[in-house]
Protein backbone atom coordinates (compact mmCIF):
# COMPACT_ATOMS: atom_id res chain seq x y z
CA UNK A 1 0.00 0.00 0.00
CA UNK A 2 1.53 3.61 -0.90
CA UNK A 3 2.85 5.38 1.89
CA UNK A 4 0.58 8.79 2.79
CA UNK A 5 2.38 11.54 1.78
CA UNK A 6 3.76 14.02 4.88
CA UNK A 7 2.08 17.48 4.97
CA UNK A 8 5.65 18.62 4.21
CA UNK A 9 6.47 16.71 1.51
CA UNK A 10 3.04 17.13 -0.06
CA UNK A 11 2.77 19.62 -3.16
CA UNK A 12 6.54 19.42 -3.90
CA UNK A 13 7.28 19.41 -7.59
CA UNK A 14 9.34 16.24 -8.99
CA UNK A 15 13.03 16.06 -7.88
CA UNK A 16 12.25 18.31 -5.12
CA UNK A 17 13.77 16.46 -1.71
CA UNK A 18 13.51 17.41 1.89
CA UNK A 19 15.60 16.91 5.45
CA UNK A 20 14.97 18.00 8.74
CA UNK A 21 17.80 18.56 10.94
CA UNK A 22 17.56 20.45 14.23
CA UNK A 23 13.96 21.53 13.69
CA UNK A 24 14.75 23.39 10.24
CA UNK A 25 14.18 22.33 6.80
CA UNK A 26 16.65 21.59 3.91
CA UNK A 27 15.90 21.40 0.03
CA UNK A 28 17.20 20.11 -2.54
CA UNK A 29 16.96 19.25 -5.85
CA UNK A 30 17.97 15.56 -7.31
CA UNK A 31 17.86 14.70 -10.68
CA UNK A 32 19.48 11.33 -11.18
CA UNK A 33 18.57 10.98 -14.49
CA UNK A 34 20.05 14.67 -15.31
CA UNK A 35 23.03 14.53 -13.25
CA UNK A 36 21.63 17.54 -10.76
CA UNK A 37 22.17 17.05 -7.13
CA UNK A 38 21.82 20.75 -5.99
CA UNK A 39 21.10 22.32 -2.25
CA UNK A 40 18.71 24.80 -2.63
CA UNK A 41 18.91 25.99 1.27
CA UNK A 42 16.23 26.61 3.60
CA UNK A 43 13.38 28.67 1.71
CA UNK A 44 11.01 26.74 0.85
CA UNK A 45 8.88 29.06 -2.17
CA UNK A 46 12.06 29.84 -3.21
CA UNK A 47 13.21 26.35 -3.54
CA UNK A 48 9.81 25.15 -5.37
CA UNK A 49 10.30 27.88 -7.90
CA UNK A 50 13.98 27.39 -8.49
CA UNK A 51 12.88 23.25 -9.07
CA UNK A 52 9.93 23.92 -11.04
CA UNK A 53 12.12 26.30 -13.34
CA UNK A 54 14.77 24.03 -13.64
CA UNK A 55 11.89 21.10 -13.95
CA UNK A 56 10.72 23.02 -17.02
CA UNK A 57 14.49 22.88 -18.68
CA UNK A 58 15.76 19.76 -18.25
CA UNK A 59 12.41 17.70 -18.96
CA UNK A 60 12.69 19.80 -21.88
CA UNK A 61 16.32 19.11 -22.85
CA UNK A 62 16.33 15.34 -22.20
CA UNK A 63 13.06 15.49 -24.70
CA UNK A 64 14.72 17.40 -27.28
CA UNK A 65 17.78 15.41 -26.76
CA UNK A 66 15.71 11.99 -27.47
CA UNK A 67 14.68 13.59 -30.84
CA UNK A 68 18.38 14.12 -31.87
CA UNK A 69 19.90 10.76 -30.76
CA UNK A 70 16.83 8.79 -30.82
CA UNK A 71 15.13 7.16 -27.93
CA UNK A 72 16.61 5.86 -24.82
CA UNK A 73 17.61 2.00 -24.58
CA UNK A 74 14.88 0.12 -23.21
CA UNK A 75 15.19 -3.13 -21.47
CA UNK A 76 13.63 -5.18 -24.39
CA UNK A 77 16.35 -3.73 -26.69
CA UNK A 78 19.31 -4.73 -24.12
CA UNK A 79 16.86 -7.97 -24.59
CA UNK A 80 17.50 -8.25 -27.86
CA UNK A 81 21.47 -7.44 -27.91
CA UNK A 82 22.19 -9.72 -25.29
CA UNK A 83 19.76 -12.43 -26.95
CA UNK A 84 21.94 -12.25 -29.95
CA UNK A 85 25.35 -12.76 -27.61
CA UNK A 86 23.62 -15.80 -25.84
CA UNK A 87 23.01 -17.32 -29.14
CA UNK A 88 26.71 -16.97 -30.60
CA UNK A 89 27.48 -18.88 -27.89
CA UNK A 90 31.59 -17.63 -27.74
CA UNK A 91 31.84 -18.99 -23.97
CA UNK A 92 30.40 -22.47 -24.92
CA UNK A 93 27.62 -22.35 -22.47
CA UNK A 94 25.87 -25.38 -22.06
CA UNK A 95 22.58 -25.96 -23.69
CA UNK A 96 20.81 -25.76 -20.03
CA UNK A 97 22.06 -22.60 -19.69
CA UNK A 98 21.40 -21.13 -22.91
CA UNK A 99 17.83 -22.24 -22.03
CA UNK A 100 17.99 -20.28 -18.53
CA UNK A 101 19.28 -17.43 -20.06
CA UNK A 102 16.48 -17.16 -22.70
CA UNK A 103 14.01 -17.46 -19.64
CA UNK A 104 15.05 -14.86 -17.92
CA UNK A 105 14.93 -12.80 -20.87
CA UNK A 106 11.31 -13.75 -21.46
CA UNK A 107 10.48 -12.78 -18.11
CA UNK A 108 11.80 -9.25 -18.73
CA UNK A 109 10.12 -8.94 -21.94
CA UNK A 110 7.10 -10.39 -20.08
CA UNK A 111 6.78 -7.66 -17.60
CA UNK A 112 9.03 -4.77 -17.90
CA UNK A 113 9.49 -4.41 -22.21
CA UNK A 114 9.36 -0.67 -21.94
CA UNK A 115 11.43 0.61 -18.64
CA UNK A 116 14.01 2.49 -19.79
CA UNK A 117 17.20 1.05 -18.68
CA UNK A 118 18.69 3.40 -16.47
CA UNK A 119 15.03 3.62 -14.28
CA UNK A 120 15.58 0.07 -13.78
CA UNK A 121 16.79 0.29 -10.33
CA UNK A 122 17.09 -1.62 -7.70
CA UNK A 123 13.58 -0.95 -6.31
CA UNK A 124 12.21 -2.05 -10.22
CA UNK A 125 14.33 -5.31 -10.23
CA UNK A 126 13.03 -6.54 -6.93
CA UNK A 127 9.95 -5.79 -8.27
CA UNK A 128 10.85 -7.70 -11.77
CA UNK A 129 11.45 -10.83 -8.83
CA UNK A 130 8.42 -10.45 -6.85
CA UNK A 131 6.61 -10.97 -9.86
CA UNK A 132 7.85 -13.81 -11.00
CA UNK A 133 7.87 -15.13 -7.13
CA UNK A 134 6.56 -13.27 -4.04
CA UNK A 135 7.68 -15.05 -0.84
CA UNK A 136 5.83 -12.72 1.19
CA UNK A 137 2.59 -14.00 -0.99
CA UNK A 138 4.30 -17.25 -1.21
CA UNK A 139 1.90 -17.50 -4.46
CA UNK A 140 3.94 -20.72 -5.60
CA UNK A 141 1.27 -21.48 -7.84
CA UNK A 142 2.10 -18.71 -10.53
CA UNK A 143 5.74 -18.89 -9.51
CA UNK A 144 8.62 -20.73 -7.43
CA UNK A 145 11.75 -19.73 -5.38
CA UNK A 146 14.03 -21.46 -7.77
CA UNK A 147 12.58 -19.25 -10.76
CA UNK A 148 13.23 -16.32 -8.75
CA UNK A 149 16.12 -17.47 -7.96
CA UNK A 150 17.18 -18.90 -11.78
CA UNK A 151 15.69 -15.17 -12.89
CA UNK A 152 18.25 -13.33 -10.65
CA UNK A 153 21.29 -15.55 -11.12
CA UNK A 154 20.56 -15.06 -14.98
CA UNK A 155 19.51 -11.52 -14.88
CA UNK A 156 23.20 -10.52 -13.10
CA UNK A 157 25.12 -11.64 -16.10
CA UNK A 158 22.78 -9.58 -18.65
CA UNK A 159 23.42 -6.62 -16.42
CA UNK A 160 27.11 -7.37 -16.23
CA UNK A 161 27.44 -7.76 -20.08
CA UNK A 162 25.60 -4.00 -19.87
CA UNK A 163 28.03 -2.86 -17.39
CA UNK A 164 30.87 -3.90 -19.77
CA UNK A 165 29.49 -2.80 -22.61
CA UNK A 166 28.52 0.99 -21.14
CA UNK A 167 25.25 1.03 -21.36
CA UNK A 168 24.71 1.30 -17.53
CA UNK A 169 26.55 3.62 -15.23
CA UNK A 170 28.36 2.76 -11.99
CA UNK A 171 30.72 0.66 -10.90
CA UNK A 172 29.10 -2.39 -9.80
CA UNK A 173 26.47 -4.33 -11.07
CA UNK A 174 22.99 -3.94 -9.32
CA UNK A 175 21.79 -7.56 -9.19
CA UNK A 176 24.55 -7.72 -6.68
CA UNK A 177 22.55 -5.74 -3.77
CA UNK A 178 19.85 -8.46 -4.13
CA UNK A 179 19.39 -11.68 -2.03
CA UNK A 180 18.44 -15.16 -3.59
CA UNK A 181 15.01 -16.57 -1.33
CA UNK A 182 15.18 -20.20 0.63
CA UNK A 183 13.97 -22.76 -2.09
CA UNK A 184 12.70 -25.15 0.29
CA UNK A 185 8.78 -24.85 0.57
CA UNK A 186 8.20 -25.31 4.36
CA UNK A 187 4.54 -24.69 4.14
CA UNK A 188 2.05 -26.96 3.28
CA UNK A 189 -0.73 -26.77 1.39
CA UNK A 190 -4.56 -27.09 2.80
CA UNK A 191 -7.06 -29.81 2.47
CA UNK A 192 -10.89 -28.77 2.20
CA UNK A 193 -11.48 -30.47 5.50
CA UNK A 194 -8.56 -28.74 6.98
CA UNK A 195 -10.03 -25.26 6.00
CA UNK A 196 -13.59 -26.00 6.68
CA UNK A 197 -12.36 -26.99 10.67
CA UNK A 198 -10.84 -23.78 10.62
CA UNK A 199 -14.44 -21.76 9.06
CA UNK A 200 -16.08 -23.68 11.66
CA UNK A 201 -14.41 -23.04 14.40
CA UNK A 202 -16.98 -20.90 16.84
CA UNK A 203 -14.17 -17.96 17.15
CA UNK A 204 -14.29 -17.57 13.27
CA UNK A 205 -15.71 -14.29 12.53
CA UNK A 206 -17.83 -14.01 10.03
CA UNK A 207 -15.51 -11.57 7.90
CA UNK A 208 -12.84 -14.11 7.88
CA UNK A 209 -15.60 -17.08 6.45
CA UNK A 210 -16.82 -14.41 4.32
CA UNK A 211 -13.09 -14.04 2.91
CA UNK A 212 -12.33 -17.76 3.29
CA UNK A 213 -15.44 -18.20 0.57
CA UNK A 214 -14.78 -15.78 -1.73
CA UNK A 215 -10.76 -16.82 -1.57
CA UNK A 216 -11.88 -20.39 -2.90
CA UNK A 217 -14.40 -19.29 -5.15
CA UNK A 218 -12.89 -16.31 -6.98
CA UNK A 219 -9.21 -17.29 -6.64
CA UNK A 220 -8.36 -13.96 -5.85
CA UNK A 221 -4.94 -12.95 -3.69
CA UNK A 222 -5.55 -11.97 -0.21
CA UNK A 223 -5.23 -8.15 -0.97
CA UNK A 224 -7.11 -8.06 -4.03
CA UNK A 225 -10.39 -9.87 -1.91
CA UNK A 226 -9.55 -7.14 0.34
CA UNK A 227 -9.97 -4.50 -1.99
CA UNK A 228 -13.56 -5.96 -3.65
CA UNK A 229 -15.97 -2.94 -3.57
CA UNK A 230 -20.01 -3.89 -1.67
CA UNK A 231 -21.51 -4.78 -5.19
CA UNK A 232 -25.39 -3.34 -5.70
CA UNK A 233 -28.34 -5.66 -5.85
CA UNK A 234 -28.40 -5.23 -9.33
CA UNK A 235 -24.93 -5.77 -10.27
CA UNK A 236 -24.19 -8.72 -12.83
CA UNK A 237 -20.16 -8.89 -12.35
CA UNK A 238 -17.28 -7.84 -9.47
CA UNK A 239 -14.64 -5.62 -10.85
CA UNK A 240 -11.23 -6.77 -9.43
CA UNK A 241 -8.12 -5.15 -10.49
CA UNK A 242 -5.25 -7.46 -9.36
CA UNK A 243 -2.34 -5.90 -7.66
CA UNK A 244 0.54 -8.13 -8.60
CA UNK A 245 -0.62 -7.98 -12.68
CA UNK A 246 -2.56 -4.81 -13.55
CA UNK A 247 0.51 -2.92 -14.46
CA UNK A 248 1.66 -5.20 -16.60
CA UNK A 249 -0.76 -7.90 -17.64
CA UNK A 250 -4.52 -7.85 -18.91
CA UNK A 251 -5.43 -10.60 -17.01
CA UNK A 252 -5.10 -8.43 -13.61
CA UNK A 253 -8.48 -6.35 -14.69
CA UNK A 254 -10.86 -8.84 -14.03
CA UNK A 255 -15.06 -9.11 -14.14
CA UNK A 256 -15.79 -11.76 -12.28
CA UNK A 257 -19.46 -13.17 -12.51
CA UNK A 258 -21.94 -12.70 -9.56
CA UNK A 259 -23.29 -16.53 -10.48
CA UNK A 260 -25.95 -17.67 -8.06
CA UNK A 261 -23.68 -19.26 -5.82
CA UNK A 262 -21.29 -15.85 -5.42
CA UNK A 263 -24.74 -14.14 -5.06
CA UNK A 264 -24.92 -16.35 -1.87
CA UNK A 265 -21.56 -15.55 -0.91
CA UNK A 266 -22.26 -11.61 -1.10
CA UNK A 267 -25.48 -11.59 0.65
CA UNK A 268 -23.67 -13.75 3.39
CA UNK A 269 -21.02 -10.51 3.30
CA UNK A 270 -24.16 -8.13 3.81
CA UNK A 271 -24.89 -7.05 7.38
CA UNK A 272 -25.57 -3.63 9.43
CA UNK A 273 -22.42 -2.44 9.57
CA UNK A 274 -22.52 0.42 6.44
CA UNK A 275 -19.19 -0.51 4.23
CA UNK A 276 -18.19 0.12 1.18
CA UNK A 277 -15.99 -3.18 0.98
CA UNK A 278 -17.39 -6.19 0.63
CA UNK A 279 -15.30 -7.68 3.51
CA UNK A 280 -15.18 -5.88 6.45
CA UNK A 281 -15.54 -5.11 9.87
CA UNK A 282 -16.18 -2.88 13.23
CA UNK A 283 -12.96 -2.07 14.98
CA UNK A 284 -13.07 -1.33 18.43
CA UNK A 285 -11.65 2.03 18.34
CA UNK A 286 -12.64 3.63 15.08
CA UNK A 287 -9.34 5.13 13.95
CA UNK A 288 -7.21 1.69 15.45
CA UNK A 289 -4.34 0.89 13.09
CA UNK A 290 -5.79 2.98 10.25
CA UNK A 291 -2.92 3.51 7.16
CA UNK A 292 -4.62 6.39 5.49
CA UNK A 293 -7.97 8.07 4.30
CA UNK A 294 -9.79 4.88 3.96
CA UNK A 295 -12.95 3.46 5.42
CA UNK A 296 -12.47 2.74 8.82
CA UNK A 297 -14.14 -0.65 8.03
CA UNK A 298 -11.41 -1.98 5.42
CA UNK A 299 -9.82 -4.87 6.56
CA UNK A 300 -5.87 -5.13 6.38
CA UNK A 301 -4.05 -7.72 4.68
CA UNK A 302 -1.81 -8.29 8.01
CA UNK A 303 -4.70 -8.39 9.99
CA UNK A 304 -6.31 -10.82 8.28
CA UNK A 305 -3.23 -13.32 8.04
CA UNK A 306 -2.93 -12.75 11.74
CA UNK A 307 -6.71 -13.64 12.43
CA UNK A 308 -6.53 -16.71 10.19
CA UNK A 309 -3.72 -17.71 11.99
CA UNK A 310 -5.37 -17.34 15.66
CA UNK A 311 -8.30 -18.98 14.28
CA UNK A 312 -6.12 -21.55 12.49
CA UNK A 313 -4.11 -22.40 15.90
CA UNK A 314 -7.00 -22.75 18.32
CA UNK A 315 -8.88 -24.88 15.80
CA UNK A 316 -5.68 -27.18 15.65
CA UNK A 317 -7.05 -28.97 11.56
CA UNK A 318 -3.50 -29.92 10.66
CA UNK A 319 -1.68 -31.55 14.48
CA UNK A 320 0.88 -33.47 12.33
CA UNK A 321 2.43 -30.47 10.87
CA UNK A 322 5.23 -28.26 12.55
CA UNK A 323 4.65 -24.59 13.13
CA UNK A 324 6.26 -23.96 10.08
CA UNK A 325 4.71 -26.41 8.19
CA UNK A 326 1.05 -24.89 9.23
CA UNK A 327 -0.43 -23.63 6.03
CA UNK A 328 -1.88 -19.54 6.16
CA UNK A 329 -4.50 -17.76 4.19
CA UNK A 330 -2.63 -17.43 0.95
CA UNK A 331 -2.73 -21.38 0.24
CA UNK A 332 -6.47 -21.28 0.22
CA UNK A 333 -5.91 -19.81 -3.62
CA UNK A 334 -4.03 -22.91 -4.23
CA UNK A 335 -6.85 -25.10 -2.79
CA UNK A 336 -9.35 -23.34 -4.41
CA UNK A 337 -7.53 -23.91 -7.85
CA UNK A 338 -6.90 -27.41 -7.08
CA UNK A 339 -10.73 -27.64 -6.71
CA UNK A 340 -11.62 -26.41 -9.62
CA UNK A 341 -9.51 -28.48 -11.44
CA UNK A 342 -10.73 -31.67 -9.99
CA UNK A 343 -14.14 -30.10 -10.91
CA UNK A 344 -13.83 -28.99 -14.59
CA UNK A 345 -10.47 -31.07 -15.34
CA UNK A 346 -8.98 -27.64 -16.58
CA UNK A 347 -6.69 -25.16 -15.28
CA UNK A 348 -8.69 -21.69 -14.18
CA UNK A 349 -6.36 -19.32 -15.65
CA UNK A 350 -8.61 -16.39 -16.20
CA UNK A 351 -10.37 -16.62 -13.35
CA UNK A 352 -6.74 -16.65 -11.58
CA UNK A 353 -5.67 -13.70 -14.14
CA UNK A 354 -2.37 -15.88 -15.03
CA UNK A 355 -0.88 -13.97 -18.06
CA UNK A 356 0.73 -14.63 -21.02
CA UNK A 357 3.83 -12.54 -22.34
CA UNK A 358 1.31 -10.85 -25.03
CA UNK A 359 -0.96 -9.46 -22.79
CA UNK A 360 0.10 -6.36 -21.85
CA UNK A 361 -2.41 -3.73 -23.70
CA UNK A 362 -3.94 -2.46 -20.96
CA UNK A 363 -0.53 -0.94 -19.23
CA UNK A 364 -1.16 2.90 -18.97
CA UNK A 365 -4.76 2.85 -19.83
CA UNK A 366 -7.41 4.93 -18.23
CA UNK A 367 -10.08 2.68 -16.31
CA UNK A 368 -12.97 3.60 -18.82
CA UNK A 369 -10.29 2.27 -21.92
CA UNK A 370 -9.59 -1.07 -20.40
CA UNK A 371 -10.16 -4.10 -21.77
CA UNK A 372 -12.20 -6.37 -19.15
CA UNK A 373 -11.08 -9.97 -18.92
CA UNK A 374 -14.47 -11.82 -18.07
CA UNK A 375 -14.56 -14.84 -16.04
CA UNK A 376 -17.20 -16.89 -14.14
CA UNK A 377 -16.49 -18.75 -10.98
CA UNK A 378 -17.83 -22.71 -10.81
CA UNK A 379 -17.67 -23.78 -7.11
CA UNK A 380 -20.40 -23.61 -4.92
CA UNK A 381 -18.52 -23.33 -1.77
CA UNK A 382 -21.74 -22.80 0.73
CA UNK A 383 -23.06 -26.42 -0.52
CA UNK A 384 -20.16 -28.54 1.05
CA UNK A 385 -21.80 -31.80 -0.55
CA UNK A 386 -21.38 -30.79 -3.67
CA UNK A 387 -17.34 -30.65 -2.67
CA UNK A 388 -16.92 -33.16 -1.03
CA UNK A 389 -18.30 -35.24 -4.08
CA UNK A 390 -15.25 -34.69 -5.80
CA UNK A 391 -13.25 -36.49 -3.50
CA UNK A 392 -10.38 -33.90 -2.89
CA UNK A 393 -7.56 -35.46 -1.31
CA UNK A 394 -7.07 -35.26 2.34
CA UNK A 395 -3.62 -35.24 2.75
CA UNK A 396 -1.88 -31.96 2.95
CA UNK A 397 0.68 -31.84 0.81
Amino acid sequence: MRKRQSIKTRGLPMYLKINSSNGTDYYRYVNAPAGKDVSLGTNRGEAIRAANQANSILIARTDLTESIIGTRMKLRDLCAKYLNVVEKNIDNFSDSLIAERKTMMNKVNKYMPELPLEQFTLLKINELFDLVYDPEEDDEDSGTPHARNATRKNLKMMMQYALTKGYITGNSNPVDLTKPVKTKRVMKRHTFEGWMTIYDHPECPLWLRCAMNLALTTLQRRADILNIRMPKSTDTYIEVIQQKTEKYSDMGYLKIEITPELRAIVNQCRDNIASPFLIHRKPRLRNAGREDDVHYTKVYPKYLSDEFKRIRDLANPYPDLSMNEQPAFHQGRALGIYLIQKQTKEYPQQLAGHANPEMTENYGKGHEDIVWQEATPTLDVLNRASIEALNPSKKSA
